[in-house]
């Protein structure tokens, strides 16, 4: 089974919300990286000049997604190898709606 994990960063706080399964609560301002352990890997995410993902696990095949809060939103999705780092990263949006996703498979 896939799991979508997704960090919504939007205004000055952040939220984690899962897709279909989990929620990943966080908190923290917008601005910045944050680094967390997630299933079974190392994900780091955040806004700085644009909204990242980037994601790490030393046993499954992996992505890391990240999409702008736009009215017609782009995602760019990359997907990285056992111990290799999937990078993602997209324009981001100042309304707000920049999100973050991990996935493995």
């Amino acid at each position: 089974m896939n799991r979508w994990k997704s960090a919504g960063l939007k205004g000055l706080a952040a939220a984690g919300v899962a897709l279909t399964v989990v929620l990943t609560p966080m908190a923290g301002a917008e601005a910045g990286t944050t680094t967390k352990k997630a299933g079974g890997g190392l994900w780091e995410y955040g806004v700085e000049s644009v909204v990242f993902s980037h994601y790490h696990h030393a046993k499954k095949y992996h992505s890391a997604t990240a999409c702008d809060g736009g009215i017609v939103m782009h995602c760019s999705k990359k997907s990285a190898a056992p111990g290799s780092w999937a990078k993602a990263s997209t324009g981001k949006t100042y309304i707000g709606g920049n999100t973050a996703y991990w996935d493995t498979y």
